[in-house]
């Protein structure tokens, strides 16, 4: 996934002493991973993308382009995407882009300039998905009139197609124009899905025209508790826990299910230090559990590459009990 903003739609643990968890994704412990986002609550997962449009010094109204949104940010990653039909729309791997930094002092700035965040809001704990727009930066003259709003869509499948649940949408006029103003609309949860939102802004300044700048949301996959799905980052061997790419795996009967294998966290920490090198973990890994990234009960077996060491703590409090609300 290319860099997007605010705070990370996914999570990462530190396992306290045993894996040493480098800047990224976070949760109870609040850590930083590789792609910078923050989650100091796994239950409650916050993604926040920005929209940026602006006047010129010949009063043309123009979306800024991907070279001039890093020049007023610092560091954009910025694309445009053409309107997608109503009810559906499509993800493919890797199609993510936002912008995540606010303006910097030495930025080049337009004559006049609107930024609307737009942020998407996982609530484990009230069973909610939040989607919700809010003016948060302008500069220069106001705008005539901002047009905003978001839809809500979901899927089974991670990249394939999605349906929409919900939207809202708003203009805003005269007083209303002003740092701060904010829309929203908040959706009830109660199935496993993927889920990302798609988001559109036009401005329109006095004697310009008008332009829509438009984007997408990762994509993110949350169980029937609304709890999104825990990433987590093995720092040893540099590794991160296999995420399902469907939110509708079926159970397999228990006479047709792989047996558990009682002696599977001796062989696979024999087999890891083969692979990767002693840990220091401890000579038998005490407090370590071997994970099965896929469940034996929807299909998982116990072979080697299906298997993610976790501290016993974070195996039985956040792991498991995502997959029993799958």
């Amino acid at each position: 996934m290319k860099k997007f903003t605010g705070v990370l739609l996914a999570f990462v643990f530190v396992l306290s002493m045993f894996f040493p968890f480098i800047g990224g994704n976070s949760a109870s412990a609040a850590a930083i991973s590789n792609d910078g986002f923050i989650v100091s609550d796994p239950k409650v997962v916050k993604e926040t993308v920005y929209e940026d449009l602006a006047v010129n010094k010949n009063g043309t109204t123009r979306s800024l382009s991907a070279k001039e949104s890093r020049e007023i940010q610092n560091l954009v990653k910025k694309e445009y995407f053409k309107n997608q039909k109503k009810n559906t729309i499509y993800t493919k791997k890797g199609q993510y882009n936002s912008n995540n930094k606010g303006m910097t002092a030495k930025a080049k700035q337009p004559v006049s300039f609107v930024r609307v965040a737009h942020e998407i809001v996982y609530d484990g704990n009230k069973g909610t998905i939040t989607i919700s727009s809010r003016i948060d930066e302008m500069t220069g003259p106001k705008p005539v009139v901002i047009w905003t709003g978001a839809k809500l869509y979901r899927s089974y499948d991670q990249y394939g197609k999605y349906r929409l649940v919900d939207k809202f949408d708003t203009d805003w006029r005269g007083s209303e124009l002003k740092v701060g103003k904010k829309a929203s609309k908040t959706y009830n949860n109660k199935t496993t899905h993927f889920y990302q939102s798609h988001h559109k802004t036009t401005v329109g300044w006095n004697g310009a025209g008008t332009r829509t700048n438009e984007g997408v949301t990762e994509e993110v996959l949350v169980n029937k508790k609304t709890v999104a799905y825990p990433e987590i980052y093995n720092g040893h061997n540099k590794t991160t826990m296999w995420q399902p790419t469907e939110a509708d795996i079926k159970v397999v009967p228990k006479d047709k299910r792989t047996k558990r294998d009682t002696n599977l966290k001796q062989k696979y920490r024999k087999w890891y230090i083969k692979q990767y090198g002693d840990p220091g973990w401890g000579p038998t890994w005490p407090g370590i559990e071997a994970h099965h990234e896929l469940p034996l009960e929807y299909g998982g077996t116990n072979s080697m590459s299906n298997v993610f060491p976790l501290t016993a703590d974070l195996h039985r409090k956040t792991v498991s009990p995502w997959w029993r609300s799958y």
